[in-house]
């Protein structure tokens, strides 16, 4: 009995998180907010440049990875401000913030990923 109620508990969680990074919120005044949207460069942890992604005010993403159901879309989550990505495989959440030209994504405890915003 235990062992179901436990099963049944994760079963809730991940149904419950899954829904949270399908749900989309039309209440949100700006999913694609102009100062996020733009083209940007990875850099790498060691500081090289790897790929271009841009991430347009319509939603889409274009990079040479992505296909053409990736999307993107910034939202708030239990106060803090997420940027959200999904395509046909996956969908994924991070805290970001913005800080000078660059697009910063919290990927985990002390871990980031840095994109560097490129000029129009």
């Amino acid at each position: 009995m235990r062992d179901r109620v436990g099963l049944a508990f994760c079963i809730l969680s991940v149904s419950l998180w899954l829904a949270a990074c399908k749900r989309t919120s039309e209440s949100k005044l700006d999913l694609h907010p102009a100062n996020v949207a733009g083209r940007y460069i990875l850099l790498r942890p060691d500081g090289r440049p790897g790929d271009t992604v841009e991430f347009r005010v319509d939603g889409t993403i274009h990079a040479p990875y992505t296909d053409t159901t990736s999307r993107w879309a910034v939202q708030t989550r239990y106060g803090t401000s997420v940027f959200c990505s999904r395509s046909s495989q996956e969908a994924v959440c991070r805290p970001f913030h913005l800080a000078n030209d660059s697009l910063v994504l919290n990927s985990g405890p002390g871990t980031y990923i840095t994109l560097l915003r490129l000029a129009h």
